[in-house]
């Protein structure tokens, strides 16, 4: 086979296949070796807010039940609203 031959199948269709494999070889690369350790922060960060915002609701919701059983006990009655 000529150069002549096969310039055209590395200009078309294998050439576009070839700059395909390469464009997404590189861009796993750019994911793992970028993103991934930038989200992985983010979502450690994330999931400490989560935590701390359930440890106040749990500490909240002690506190009213506890309110609750200690007499705090609301005085409407819906039988004399009327």
């Amino acid at each position: 086979m000529t150069l002549d031959q096969l310039i055209p199948y590395i200009a078309g269709p294998g050439g576009a296949i070839v700059v395909c494999v390469l464009v997404g070889w590189a861009i796993y690369r750019l994911m793992v070796h970028f993103f991934v350790p930038m989200l992985q922060g983010s979502i450690d960060r994330h999931l400490a807010q989560v935590d701390d915002m359930n440890a106040r609701h749990t500490e909240e919701h002690q506190r009213i039940i506890d309110a609750l059983n200690n007499g705090a006990r609301c005085k409407f009655r819906p039988d004399e609203a009327a």
